[in-house]
């Protein structure tokens, strides 16, 4: 019979720290692409560069709510 070669403790966390570095980076670039796309295709829809679907000078929110002065 062979004796296997035992892998250390060491080279298998090495192994696992890489692979996990290496899933990150790539989700991450994933979920830039993912954002970029969107926000191009809302740009893109809206008709004016900028301006993200909004109409001009309309304000989800007033500065004053029922006119009160704070």
């Amino acid at each position: 019979m062979e004796k296997r070669k035992l892998i250390s403790l060491w080279a298998v966390l090495l192994g696992y720290l890489v692979q996990t570095a290496v899933s990150c980076i790539v989700a991450a670039v994933l979920w830039f692409l993912l954002f970029f796309f969107v926000h191009r295709q809302r740009m893109a829809s809206s008709g004016q560069p900028g301006s993200a679907g909004l109409e001009r000078g309309r304000t989800e929110h007033p500065a004053v709510p029922d006119g009160e002065n704070i």
